[in-house]
């Protein structure tokens, strides 16, 4: 019962914030709205559009914490200010009671330090929305996992290839992707490097060997198909949710952003990924998405849909990366 207690306790929280009036992070789909609050286990997130209304939202759960008693561990908290243009490094001061070098924000009786980047639920939220910073350390962590996979017994010929792919899927390959489906549409080498190396040792080939022959061998996509494929997946959970949810919310206002004012955003790379995989008319009407023809009306359900979707989407990248693979080996035969 206590995740269920703990949630009823502090779901006064959002209420308070509520009845504060319009504050928070504007969300804009039929009529406008205001996000003030974000919520997961005993994290809690403030955000809002600028620092007026943050040290608004501030005081309101100093308020609440002090009615209800309970604290803060002030050395998890922290404030990012995201400016893709103005963000630069943070030199803090020696602030104790007041803050003088513009760096630290007051939270009740202490001060909090403003940072350029924050790590929150796995991902570094950087201030300039770079995922630099994040994908270098998961690409340290998936290297030490890839080791320890090596000593499990794969080095001395114990494992069998099929054990060997399910250490890799669980340990190192979720490592890679973990959060893919918001990351850029950018290419990670480093990433596939990791994934390459881990299926020479699989197949326990030469360090020269090929790398189409790897991917070939194993009937791997590279790691940038596999991120098209989540990517693709969770567009069409977004487009069968309800409005009411919030992240539906915040997905037709990235969506309206881009088609309206072409601002490069989530959107604008779940378009190119739909023509890359000739997706481009459940991208023109995504109601095609919920009807789709070659369903019977019993299986349009909501795991139905999402069921049959996934399949198609994982068609149309296979084929396109079997062409890749082809078009590789082919010119890896003109060069020799």
């Amino acid at each position: 019962m206590s995740p269920i207690l703990f949630a009823l306790y502090i779901n006064g929280l959002v209420e308070e914030i509520k009845k504060a009036g319009v504050i928070g992070a504007k969300i804009i789909i039929s009529r406008e709205e205001r996000c003030g609050i974000l919520m997961f286990a005993d994290d809690i997130v403030l955000i809002a559009e600028d620092r007026e209304d943050l040290e608004r939202l501030m005081e309101i759960t100093v308020e609440y914490s002090r009615k209800w008693r309970f604290t803060f561990n002030y050395d998890k908290c922290a404030v990012v200010i995201f400016d893709t243009k103005s963000a630069c490094e943070i030199k803090h001061g020696p602030c104790k009671d007041r803050c003088d070098c513009g760096y630290h924000w007051r939270l009740g009786n202490k001060l909090i330090k403003q940072e350029i980047s924050y790590k929150y639920l796995g991902m570094e939220l950087h201030a300039r929305l770079s995922q630099k910073e994040f994908k270098k350390r998961i690409c340290s962590k998936a290297k030490a996992s890839l080791s320890r996979v090596w000593r499990m017994g794969m080095r001395y010929g114990s494992l069998s290839v099929a054990a060997s792919l399910n250490l890799y899927q669980a340990l190192v390959r979720s490592v890679l992707e973990y959060g893919a489906e918001v990351w850029t549409n950018e290419e990670w080498e480093e990433g596939e490097r990791v994934q390459r190396e881990m299926g020479r040792r699989i197949l326990r080939c030469h360090g020269k060997t090929t790398n189409e022959a790897v991917l070939g061998e194993l009937g791997w996509w590279r790691l940038q198909a596999r991120r098209d494929f989540l990517k693709l997946k969770y567009w069409i959970k977004l487009s069968l949710m309800n409005d009411s949810r919030l992240v539906r919310q915040v997905y037709l206002m990235s969506r309206d952003a881009y088609v309206n004012m072409r601002k490069k955003n989530w959107c604008s790379g779940i378009h190119a990924l739909a023509a890359k995989y000739n997706l481009r008319e459940l991208w023109r009407n995504e109601n095609l998405i919920k009807q789709p023809a070659l369903l019977a009306p019993q299986e349009l359900t909501t795991v139905g849909l999402r069921k049959y979707w996934e399949g198609v989407i994982w068609q149309r990248i296979q084929g396109v990366e079997e062409q890749e693979w082809k078009r590789a080996m082919g010119n890896l035969q003109e060069e020799t």
